[in-house]
């Protein structure tokens, strides 16, 4: 859930940029009120994207969060962080949809960008410093044969090979 939620908003934030590249490249032109107009549109329609980035910072907070309260990476309190800057992105893109994104909800979509810019080099700096959390012992080793194969006990025997001649296709 992790990474199809981090696919999906960086995908999301790719596309969101195209209205503020069509308006660097307006400012190289002479002003005509036709880009005055398309300026206004392409701004506005990057400000209508903020709606759905924060719903999606929301839904990668909470599965990121979730995963670390679960001990699968970082650790446990920066999982809950990651639940409250998930409840402010949400807050935020449902209050983008609602209405127009200018003033209080601008603030808090730039703010929540904020807070999520820090959550994520908080846990970028915790997976570094600690690079993977304990695992359980039961992964490797959990049972008597698969100690007896991690012991050598079976080193004589011969690997098993594909039954198939030279030149022919496996399937």
């Amino acid at each position: 859930m992790v990474l199809v939620s981090g696919v999906s908003l960086a995908t999301v934030c790719a596309l969101s940029v195209v209205p503020l590249a069509a308006l660097a490249t307006l400012t190289a032109s002479p002003v005509r009120p036709a880009d005055l107009e398309a300026a206004r549109v392409l701004y506005t329609v990057h400000l209508l994207s903020l709606g759905p980035i924060s719903l999606l910072v929301a839904l990668f907070a909470v599965s990121a969060g979730a995963a670390m309260v679960r001990r699968e990476m970082a650790g446990p309190w920066l999982g809950w962080l990651g639940m409250i800057v998930a409840v402010l992105c949400l807050i935020a893109g449902i209050g983008s949809f609602l209405v127009a994104p200018f003033g209080p909800v601008l603030v808090l979509a730039y703010a929540t960008g904020i807070f999520f810019a820090v959550w994520i080099a908080a846990a970028s700096i915790t997976m570094l410093v600690r690079p993977e959390v304990d695992r359980p012992s039961a992964v490797r080793g959990s049972s008597p044969t698969d100690d007896a194969c991690l012991d050598g006990a079976h080193d004589d025997l011969e690997p098993v090979r594909p039954n198939r001649s030279p030149g022919r296709p496996l399937f």
